[in-house]
């Protein structure tokens, strides 16, 4: 994924790596290995990264649960997603204002919680005085949840309304009739909220549950980034989230590794786009996802990119255009799609088969390359003047198991080169091996 990330601080430069009792505070002498970064390791199995800088009075904190949909079981669709809806939403004991929202803007911050397929987050942005407080409340709404039967019947319903919404966009039907056909039952085969049906009717059982198996320390890591001092931030998040078991870690599985289907298929409504979708590399080939970000900069950024010039001089009057790739736990999925107005949709798949096919005989050169890795840079440093870029950053790679990557990303895409390129389009993105999704029609 091209995420954001800091591009003004060498991130690079220094870890810390600290172990803490979850009950008691009590430092141990840190490990230098770099700097601007610390990373301490909580007897309960939490892992805290802080990134502090004091140039801008704002704390960043994230909050992640690696128990995404992808740990759901085919009885629990959507179920994170609840969770995460109840926790964020349910009582605080002990609070002037008993909900975790109210309680986070009553200190003068900001706080939102989302769900994907890998994780949970829950970010806040407070100012350095109510950073400790907001760190608290957190770790307590996520250690002692208060689940209500009447409050879960209304997220529910706030909830199928949410996926009305999402669901009414043509591209993701397109993406959804693909993960199916890929995935299957599989951990990635539908939206993080759940499928287009209803919602089962969850108990409040059924929350509990799910939140004491996934919301436990083994799971679960803490970022803060922002005027904090480093040592301060860990401390913080040692006393608040100390009331979390260890647990065990919950990994997402997959029966056999996937591999793309052959295929053409029709999705089931949206307006008439087309597809091309390729099973991508997870995060376990991180030198496959960085040259497949790379790949991504070619194919769709700038108005120099290979599709933003080839489609509209193939397809005179073509409509909306782009590609995607999203780097998770486990292999992801590269997407081609474009809208071929007045054209067919064989002739608008047969372009964005010949520019693959291109890349794939021919490569790309030098060049073209170095400008790919700008753009994923670019793509990767947006939001990194606000520590909450940089703290979601570290969090999403931290939720994929690799907060490491969010630290190199900048030096190790710039080693990414033509043949890389070439041999993740031979590999993953070959356009005579694609799923081919059209909307809206048949085929």
């Amino acid at each position: 994924m091209m995420s954001t990330n800091r591009s003004h601080l060498h991130v690079a430069a220094l870890l810390v790596a600290v172990t803490l009792a979850v009950v008691s505070p009590v430092r141990v002498e840190a490990r230098v290995l770099s700097e601007d970064v610390m990373v301490a390791e909580l007897g309960n199995g939490i892992r805290v990264v802080v990134s502090p800088a004091h140039d801008v009075p704002v704390v960043s904190v994230v909050a992640v649960v690696r128990g995404g949909s992808s740990v759901e079981g085919r009885d629990q669709r959507g179920l994170a997603h609840i969770v995460e809806h109840m926790v964020f939403q349910g009582p605080i004991e002990g609070t002037p204002t008993g909900m975790l929202p109210q309680t986070i803007e009553a200190l003068g911050g900001e706080i939102r919680a989302e769900t994907s397929a890998d994780a949970s987050r829950y970010i806040a942005t407070i100012a350095p005085d109510g950073a400790a407080e907001a760190i608290a409340a957190l770790g307590f709404a996520l250690s002692a949840p208060v689940f209500d039967a009447q409050r879960l019947r209304t997220e529910l319903d706030i909830m199928e309304k949410e996926l009305d919404e999402v669901y009414a966009s043509p591209i993701v039907a397109l993406r959804n009739t693909a993960t199916q056909a890929i995935y299957g039952d599989g951990p990635y085969a539908q939206s993080a909220g759940g499928g287009p049906e209803a919602l089962p009717q969850y108990t409040i059982h059924d929350v509990a549950a799910f939140h004491q198996t996934h919301y436990v320390g083994a799971n679960m890591a803490v970022i803060v980034a922002g005027d904090m001092d480093g040592q301060a931030a860990v401390d913080a998040v040692s006393e608040a989230f100390a009331d979390i078991p260890l647990g065990a870690p919950t990994v997402p599985s997959l029966s056999a590794d996937p591999a793309t289907p052959v295929d053409t298929i029709t999705a089931p409504h949206g307006a008439p786009l087309v597809g091309l979708f390729f099973v991508a590399p997870g995060i376990s080939a991180m030198r496959d996802v960085l040259a497949t970000d790379v790949l991504l900069g070619i194919l769709d950024h700038g108005s120099a990119s290979r599709m933003r010039t080839q489609l509209p001089r193939a397809l005179p009057g073509v409509g909306g255009l782009g590609a995607g790739f999203l780097t998770q736990r486990l292999p992801g999925h590269l997407y081609l799609w474009v809208d071929p107005g007045q054209a067919s949709p064989q002739a608008a798949i047969g372009v964005l088969k010949t520019i693959l096919a291109d890349i794939r005989d021919n490569g790309v050169s030098v060049e073209e390359c170095q400008q790919g890795a700008r753009t994923a840079l670019l793509l990767h440093a947006m939001g990194a003047d606000t520590y909450t870029g940089q703290a979601e950053s570290l969090a999403f790679y931290e939720a994929i198991d690799s907060y490491e990557l969010a630290i190199s990303y900048e030096d190790e895409v710039l080693t990414i080169g033509p043949d890389d390129i070439r041999r993740v389009v031979l590999r993953y993105f070959d356009p005579d091996r694609a799923l081919v999704v059209i909307g809206g029609g048949a085929p």
